[in-house]
């Protein structure tokens, strides 16, 4: 008997309906565990038999994004929208697919469309929030964020994006507290560990980052992004060498990456290996033409080297590719002496005059810049206005205590006592090969070190954070239920400490020494350690430079420092460090051995070179070498802000320049104990 023909067509699709939900359930799982390619080729063969099934149309449009093929991806989704123009999860891919393919623009108001339809959709605020960091916009990416952990306080993506806008927002602290929410949440996500790394790192907190790091890399070990931030932190620590094995492991995944090369190009500029540096940064800017980051730090290093010409166009070229990185206009101007009718002086003060909405710390980097532009061709009146509110932007982005500082002196001399001295003295480790130039910054720290380094025996390491370092690493092994610091942490020492201090700091500075018989370490602020230096390294020669105060405090205040001195920033605040530095100074001049350290006064090297240049070499037990009076022809790096004074013969220009600004600088007068 011959069935009816309907009901044998039931059957039918009733067997293809079974079929088809086992090829979708199939194609779902290779989906979800990420056999793309898979899925796709099962997703396409049931829309050749189902071209009209929109569920399985939005999963393999949301596959190609995925796999990258955007525009693919948005022709099937604007499809699916002219059936259904009301789904909000069609729109947020759209969204994603359109940010994918940089229609960025699109993006924005597709992802506010699903919020329009579903104003509890987390995924899209959060989506939207990711976008808005990445155009800069952070505290619309902050509003996005908030939205999303206020509909789910548990969505590690929103917590890590409101973690990156506040970082965008130089608020890494509050940054920091969202990334370890997330992480409590869940402690299996490397991308959390990363950006909190990134966070410590802005923190400086830098071994905290490397331990971030590390946690990232222990879950997802090829993540070479956390390798080469790994290095940048393990360079700030002085550990060059583990920062270029770190960033070797990150060439070893992606030997072409341009990050990768450029952050090994750091690590050898960081280890004296210069002429590999240089080919490093090139290699970077060829594979990546608009890397400005790139063009910067090859052009530092051209800086520090001396060849201005050759690093002014970099800079230039940064500028050209990112012209929103303020640090670039500032780096530039360490490199370059501006004349009138300079386009660059236009452009700043086009800059400053209509973009309202910088961020204080750009701000302080253009209006310094401007400011020394103007200095350079005389127009001091001009410069010191800019001096000024650059110094109060900078003041908005930093956290001085200064009566934690002033307590910090305090606690130095009721710790250094002249029975502390003499109960230690002769204790440390004997090498006479550190010679630490201290005092003010812009004293003549750099000057000083320039002649020293003129000297065949001697290498010119420049600011090292190394006896910092070395100070913290005993604070930290010394711990018990509680960290000791310095400087109460001298009654806890003993001979072994003290050795092992002096040691450690001449293990850090041997890295970079190239094995010579001196070696200079002008770090000014050194001078909060003079007590612990000779306990820890009794045979080291110390020498301080003093400049006119006011002099002194007016170069202070015109400089935007690329290391923490926050006091320099409020001109009433420089005045009473300066004052404080001089009372600890005079207390090392009554605790310590006659001839602890010789005074080098700025204005007397200017006026008399050979007779101060003889009378630095005596007391480091140097033979004379006429090189020293050539010092401004001598090729080493310069990293500080003298880098192009050095660079020239003596000059006296610089001496009572303060008196041009006298009626600006009252509160540092007033300070300083100068009749206004």
């Amino acid at each position: 008997m011959v069935g009816n023909p309907f009901e044998r067509r039931s059957v039918t699709d009733a067997a293809e309906q079974l079929a088809l939900i086992g090829q979708l359930s199939e194609a779902k799982r290779l989906h979800l565990s990420g056999s793309l390619q898979s899925a796709r080729q099962i997703y396409e063969h049931i829309l050749q038999a189902k071209p009209d099934n929109a569920e399985v149309q939005h999963l393999l449009a949301v596959l190609l994004h995925q796999l990258g093929e955007n525009d693919a991806a948005i022709d099937l989704l604007k499809r699916l929208l002219k059936i259904n123009r009301a789904n909000p999860v069609v729109w947020l891919n759209l969204a994603n697919a359109q940010r994918g393919a940089g229609q960025i623009l699109d993006a924005l108001q597709n992802y506010k469309k699903a919020i329009s339809l579903n104003p509890r959709y987390v995924e899209a605020y959060t989506n939207l929030g990711m976008l808005l960091n990445e155009l800069g916009r952070f505290e619309d990416g902050l509003t996005q964020a908030d939205k999303a952990i206020s509909l789910n306080d548990k969505n590690l993506e929103a917590l890590n994006n409101r973690g990156n806008a506040l970082r965008g927002l130089g608020r890494p602290i509050e940054a920091l507290d969202s990334y370890n929410r997330a992480i409590a949440i869940n402690p299996r996500i490397a991308a959390t560990y990363y950006n909190r790394g990134i966070a410590l790192q802005d923190l400086c907190r830098h071994q905290e980052a490397v331990e971030s790091y590390d946690a990232a890399l222990a879950i997802k070990p090829d993540f070479a992004l956390a390798l080469n931030n790994r290095a940048n932190s393990l360079r700030s620590l002085r550990r060059f060498r583990d920062a270029l094995a770190s960033v070797d492991r990150a060439l070893s995944i992606n030997p072409v990456s341009p990050l990768a090369i450029a952050n090994r190009a750091d690590c050898l500029r960081e280890l004296g290996c210069h002429k590999d540096a240089l080919e490093s940064y090139t290699r970077a800017i060829e594979l990546e033409p608009r890397f400005a980051e790139a063009f910067n730090n090859k052009a530092i290093l051209l800086r520090d080297l001396g060849e201005f010409e050759e690093a002014c166009p970099l800079f230039e070229r940064a500028i050209a590719l990112q012209p929103t990185a303020s640090i670039y206009y500032a780096n530039l101007a360490t490199a370059k002496k501006f004349t009138p009718g300079d386009p660059l002086i236009a452009e700043l003060e086009k800059i400053l005059a209509t973009d309202r909405h910088l961020a204080a710390g750009d701000r302080a980097n253009l209006e310094y810049t401007l400011g020394k532009a103007l200095a350079d061709f005389g127009d001091d009146a001009r410069a010191i206005e800019h001096f000024i509110r650059g110094a109060a932007a900078k003041r908005q982005t930093i956290d001085y205590d200064e009566t934690a500082r002033m307590r910090l002196f305090d606690r130095i001399e009721s710790v250094f006592t002249p029975e502390l001295i003499r109960a230690y003295l002769g204790l440390g480790y004997p090498s006479s090969r550190p010679i630490f130039i201290v005092g003010m910054p812009r004293s003549g720290t750099t000057l000083v070190e320039q002649i020293l380094a003129s000297h065949p025996a001697v290498f010119g390491a420049g600011e090292l954070p190394a006896m910092n370092i070395a100070i913290n690493r005993l604070e930290t092994a010394r711990t018990n239920t509680r960290r000791l610091q310095f400087p109460e942490l001298v009654h806890s020492l003993d001979a072994n400490d003290l050795t092992h201090l002096g040691r450690d700091y001449l293990k850090d500075i041997a890295e970079i020494s190239n094995n010579a018989e001196r070696v200079t370490d002008k770090m000014p602020m050194n001078f909060l350690f003079l007590g612990l230096i000779k306990l820890a390294l009794p045979n080291a020669m110390i020498i301080h430079t003093i400049r006119d105060p006011l002099d002194t405090c007016m170069s202070c205040f015109s400089i935007l420092f690329s290391d923490p001195q926050n006091y320099s920033y409020d001109l009433g605040e420089l005045g009473r460090h300066y004052r404080r530095y001089e009372a600890l100074m005079n207390h090392w001049r009554t605790v310590l051995p006659t001839g602890s350290f010789i005074d080098i006064h700025y204005e007397n090297v200017v006026a008399d070179l050979e007779t101060e240049a003889r009378r630095i070499l005596a007391y480091c037990d140097l033979p004379w070498d006429d090189a020293c009076l050539a010092f401004h022809r001598t090729r080493r790096p310069v990293r500080t802000a003298s880098a192009v004074q050095v660079r020239q013969p003596i000059y006296t220009n610089s001496i009572g320049r303060w008196q041009l600004h006298a009626e600006r600088l009252k509160p540092l007068l007033a300070e300083l104990g100068y009749k206004i």
